[in-house]
């Protein structure tokens, strides 16, 4: 996985992309995926100014946190994720088991960037 600290590496120097890249490349391998699928996977991958430009204006980067929470989290966003956690105990179970990621992390995910699929 790319950490954020590289991928604001890639975002801050374009013209080091291509170093960017060969960084991931080895740490892709040093994870274990094969020489293959990383190049394979790497070689499509583009520099896309405007994406970075985008990525750059999002509000977790432009406003503070107090009101980034406010907009984000509203009291009814948190108590519909608590009762989805309640309603759905089973299937968090399996995915903490299989994935290891804890389930708050993943509702708090799903709520934030889709609303829970809305």
């Amino acid at each position: 996985m790319v950490s954020s600290s590289h991928y604001g590496y890639a975002q801050s120097q374009s013209k080091s992309f291509s170093q960017f890249l060969d960084e991931v490349k080895v740490k892709a391998m040093a994870e274990g995926i094969s020489q293959q699928t990383t190049e394979n996977v790497i070689s499509d991958v583009k520099y896309v100014s405007k994406a970075v430009e985008l990525d750059r204006k999002q509000s977790e980067f432009t406003v503070t946190f107090e009101k980034y929470q406010e907009n984000q989290l509203p009291h009814s966003r948190v108590v519909k994720a608590v009762r989805f956690l309640k309603d759905n105990k089973q299937i968090f179970d399996a995915l903490e088991t299989q994935y290891q990621v804890p389930r708050e992390r993943i509702v708090a995910l799903w709520a934030i960037e889709s609303n829970f699929g809305q």
